[in-house]
Formats: structure tokens, sequence, C-alpha cells
């Protein structure tokens, strides 16, 4: 899910409620804060946050966002082994493919970075129904879920547009 703008001092709120905590909300708790000092632009505190995470426990998530910090301090190789490490872990994550994919350009390899969109694009493509209980509710509605290109975002929302659920989808 993205965050907006308006999200981040609440998530920041919250996120400092949880680092005060102990296990996992505490680990959470700087995978929150990272982002949010990512997008205040203080990397530094990002980083640390996401190396805090990683001490706690070394999972997907949190290898995900210290990819994503390294990323954006111009770590390209770090970036990509934390992305590495993030998939080993949950091997079904196409945004993270696809990041990771984006990395892989900009370090020049484009069959890496090729294969890994591959991927992702497989990963998306509905290998059952979607349960019926997931069909959207809203006016104009009218796409059996089964028809749908990916599980998670009905192609009425692809293609008109709902406002109030996009963000939701997403």
């Amino acid at each position: 899910a993205y965050l907006l703008s308006e999200d981040m001092p609440n998530l920041l709120r919250q996120a400092n409620i949880l680092v005060g905590l102990e296990g996992e909300d505490r680990c959470m708790g700087y995978v929150f804060r990272a982002r949010a000092m990512m997008w205040l632009g203080d990397l530094d505190q990002a980083l640390n946050d996401a190396n805090a995470a990683l001490a706690i426990k070394p999972d997907e998530d949190s290898y995900s966002m210290r990819a994503e910090v390294s990323w954006a301090r111009g770590d390209l190789a770090r970036a990509a082994a934390d992305y590495t490490a993030s998939l080993r872990l949950d091997s079904a994550q196409p945004d993270r493919l696809e990041m990771r994919a984006s990395v892989y350009e900009e370090q020049g390899l484009t069959e890496a970075a090729e294969a890994d969109r591959q991927s992702a694009i497989a990963l998306r493509r509905p290998t059952q129904p979607v349960p019926a209980q997931v069909a959207p509710s809203w006016p104009g509605a009218s796409v059996a879920p089964t028809q749908w290109p990916s599980p998670y975002i009905a192609p009425s929302i692809q293609r008109q547009g709902c406002p109030s659920c996009l963000a939701e989808a997403l």
C-alpha cells in the first residue's frame, strides 16, 4: 500500500509508539519510522531505523525497507542485495521484483531487470478464480471477479476510477 503525504505525520506518531514496545511491534515501528523519515528526507535516520528493524527481525519487510532507503541514498549494490534477501524470504512479491528490476536497470544489468519484470508479470496473473466475496460493491462494478486481470484491482477501478476505492485497492 502506498501512503499519501498527509498520512506521514500520523505514521510517524504511530511508529514512535511502536518503537517503544517489544518484539515484532517494535520492529514494525522501526520499519514505519524508516518510511516516514525517508519521506521527510532524513535518509541517515531512515537507514538507522531500517537497520534497527533488521536487528530485531530480519524478515522480508525489514530487508525491503532497507533496500528502499539504500536505493534512495544511491547505494545500488546494497539495495539490490536487500531486495534479493527480501525475495528469498517471500518470493511471491511482484512489487519487490519490479523495484529490484529498477535497481538492476540503474546498475546497467538490463537482462536481470527484464527477468525480474517478467517474473513480476507472471506473479500478477491470476492462477485461480478470485473469490466472489471480494467482488466490488460500488455502483457500476459489473465485471465478474474471475475476469479481473489482477486479484487485487477490479477493471472498473482501472478503467473508470473509483475515487473512494482506488487508494484502498492500491
